[in-house]
Formats: structure tokens, C-alpha cells, sequence
């Protein structure tokens, strides 16, 4: 069971006065107990003190309980991340003056982070996130990152779609739909996570950002094939709560060194599944489809994918298979003789694909399932280097 917490944290909010008494009925009914809402100089914000199992958990549920009531949409996260000079100083121990200089560069290393308002304003602000960061890396400090750059990462979702809204007022996309993402997929739980056997990554250090969202993937998954083959593929998955994601490869891999950013990969962690190479240009062509039957911190599916993609490792039949096609020394099978240019070749044609992963939680799916869905997507995909 996930361990829960209360998150604080206010919301802008456009619309009806939610201070009249019949709003302050509907909001009780929306699930806001949790909620006290003000105006401010016109601004009408609402504070949420919310149980949650993550802070993104707590954001997503918030804004989604209070757009339930007609009318109300929510603009923004107050503060959202942001500190200025003195908040900085307050947070870190210093004066605001050492701070001034660290920033000016007058003292420390230099490097401090740009302000995200205007530099000569006497009234700058820094996403703290940021400095946060720095300061860990030069002075080797403790500064709390993770739920000021889930904050930061919601709080531009929310402004791109208030952006969007004012272009045009028919889009009525939910800030969920935008940011494409499940709540088991919060960017504060990635950085506090272990990281993955085989990721590259320590536990310790923050997880890279988040790939950006793509639109519906079941549906643009759904439009790789036609409605026969895709009937096919969910009589086979059923009702099982399923999820799909798609993952640019290029923004996973790292040409030339000995690991892969695995947690950039956009499905749950120690889940089990079925994921697809698929090279987007072109005609489109699948390379291959392989499953992950365990879902066990050291075979899921994310670990399975990356068998495929390092130069170290010696697993992956993606691989092994383009090598016997494309290699000068095609039917040795040994990869530890495809390091070189050949390697170079294979990790070149693989940047130009997605990988496709189709994912089960633990316990709500069995092997031999995973197994018809596997072997069906072969069936229909077709993939050039399957065998």
C-alpha cells in the first residue's frame, strides 16, 4: 500500500463565485472537503490541504474534482515553484547578500541559474527547483527538488492549456488528457525511486524530465492497424486494465555510453507487458515484439527493453537478429564482436523508432495472456527482425 501524505498547495481558478453559498454545497459534494477558497484583489484561489499518495496524485485529483462544477476552470498553481532572492537565501541558510553574489558570480563558481523574469528587474524569481540542484552539485547540499518540479511540471500544463482555451474556446481538453500521464506515473515518485537494474541511473541522483506528452496513445496505437487486426489484438487483451504508452527512442538512448535512461521510458515501473519497435518513418515498419512475463524489479519491462539498446549488455534478440541480417560476420550471433561500427549502424536505425508498450500492474495479469498478446502483435506486425 502506497504510503499517503497531506500535500498544501492553492489553485487559481476562473468562474463563478465559488464563496456563494450553492457553490460551497456543490464543492462539498465534488469531494473539496479538503478545500477553503478566498479572493484576493478580484483573484479567486482555492487552498487544498489533500490526502494523497504522491503530490501529482493530490494536483490531478484537485483539479479534476473542482472541474466537475460548471463554469470553474483552474488557470494555475500560486507560486508554482518559483523563489525569489530572499526566499532562496531563507532556504539555503544564507544571507541574502551571499546569495546576490552567488548569482552575480562575483563569488562561487559561477553557473547560477537564470531568473525566469526579466534580469533587471529588481524583483527577480528563480524556479527553485533550479537552484536547488545547483546548490546540491557545487556546495553538496540536501535541498528538497522533487515537489517543487512536479509542481513546476503541472503548473506549465495547466498555463499551456489556459493558452490554448483563449485561442480557441471549443478546446476542452482535461489537464489528465494533456499531460498524458496515470497517477502511478507522478515525477515526484521517479525521483524518490530506486533506480531500475541496468538503468544507468543511481537511486540518488534526480530523474531526467519527463518525455513530453503525446496525444491519445491507445488511440494512435489503435491506427497501426486496421479495424479486423485491431479487434484481433483486444479480444486477446480484453478488459484487463491495460495501459499504452508510446516512447521516442531518441530521447532514451545515449549514443555512445555504456547505459540508457530507462526511466524516461513512459510506462509504469516492475510492471509486465509487451512492448514493439516500430520505426515511424517511411511506410512504417515494426523491427520487433518482445514480452515481459515477470513484472519483478529486475525483469520488467523497462529492464527488458534495455537488453535490446546498451553496448554492455548481452542480452536482446532485437539485436542479435539485425546483426545476423546487416553484419559483415552475420552468422556468428556474437555481439561482443558488434561494438564497433556495426553496433553504430544498429543504435542509428533504432533512434528513428518508438517503442510501443502495452503494460499490466502486478497481479492483474497472467503469463499466458501476455504470452496470446505477444504472440498475435507478431502475428499482425509482421516485424523484420523478430527471428
Amino acid at each position: 500500500m502506497d504510503e499517503r501524505s497531506t500535500y498544501q498547495f492553492t489553485l487559481i481558478v476562473d468562474g463563478p463565485d465559488l464563496q456563494d453559498q450553492s457553490f460551497i454545497d456543490l464543492l462539498f459534494e465534488a469531494g473539496c472537503d479538503d478545500a477553503t477558497v478566498g479572493v484576493s484583489d478580484g483573484v479567486q484561489y482555492v487552498d487544498f490541504d489533500r490526502e494523497a499518495g504522491a503530490l501529482d496524485d493530490a494536483i490531478l485529483s484537485a483539479v479534476d474534482d473542482l472541474e466537475t462544477l460548471k463554469g470553474v476552470e483552474v488557470v494555475r498553481i500560486a507560486d508554482a515553484g518559483l523563489a525569489s532572492l530572499a526566499d532562496v537565501a531563507a532556504r539555503v541558510g544564507r544571507t541574502r547578500e551571499s546569495v546576490r553574489l552567488l548569482v552575480s558570480g562575483d563569488r562561487g563558481p559561477g553557473g547560477f541559474p537564470k531568473p525566469v523574469t526579466d534580469p533587471r528587474s529588481r524583483y527577480r524569481l528563480w524556479r527553485w527547483s533550479e537552484v536547488a540542484h545547483w546548490f546540491n552539485a557545487r556546495y553538496g547540499g540536501t535541498a528538497p527538488v522533487a515537489d517543487h518540479e512536479c509542481t513546476a511540471f503541472y503548473n506549465a500544463a495547466l498555463e499551456c492549456r489556459y493558452g490554448r482555451r483563449r485561442r480557441d474556446s471549443s478546446d476542452r481538453v482535461t489537464l489528465r488528457e494533456l499531460v498524458g500521464m496515470r497517477l502511478s506515473r507522478s515525477p515526484d515518485r521517479m525521483l524518490r525511486s530506486t533506480s531500475s537494474a541496468g538503468d544507468g541511473w543511481d537511486a540518488g541522483t534526480p530523474a531526467p524530465p519527463l518525455i513530453p506528452p503525446e496525444a491519445d496513445d491507445t488511440r494512435s496505437f489503435e491506427c497501426l492497424f486496421d479495424e479486423s487486426q485491431w479487434l484481433q489484438i483486444m479480444r486477446v487483451v480484453g478488459d484487463s486494465g491495460y495501459t499504452i504508452f508510446r516512447t521516442r527512442l531518441a530521447d532514451v538512448i545515449n549514443p555512445g555510453l555504456p547505459y540508457n535512461d530507462l526511466r524516461r521510458i513512459r510506462c509504469p515501473d516492475q510492471h509486465r507487458g509487451v512492448y514493439a519497435f516500430r520505426d515511424p518513418s517511411g511506410p512504417g515498419e515494426f523491427l520487433y515484439v518482445g514480452k515481459s512475463d515477470k513484472g519483478d524489479k529486475a525483469r520488467d519491462i523497462k529492464v527488458r527493453i534495455g537488453q535490446h539498446l546498451s553496448p554492455k549488455d548481452t542480452g536482446g534478440n532485437l539485436r542479435r537478429n539485425w546483426c545476423r541480417q546487416n553484419c559483415s560476420h552475420r552468422e556468428c550471433g556474437d555481439k561482443s564482436r558488434c561494438l564497433g561500427p556495426e553496433f553504430c549502424s544498429f543504435e542509428d536505425r533504432v533512434l528513428r523508432c518508438d517503442v510501443w508498450t502495452i503494460t499490466w500492474p502486478p497481479g492483474e495479469i497472467d503469463t499466458e495472456t501476455v504470452t496470446r498478446v505477444e504472440d498475435v502483435l507478431v502475428r499482425l506486425a509482421k516485424p523484420a527482425y523478430q527471428t
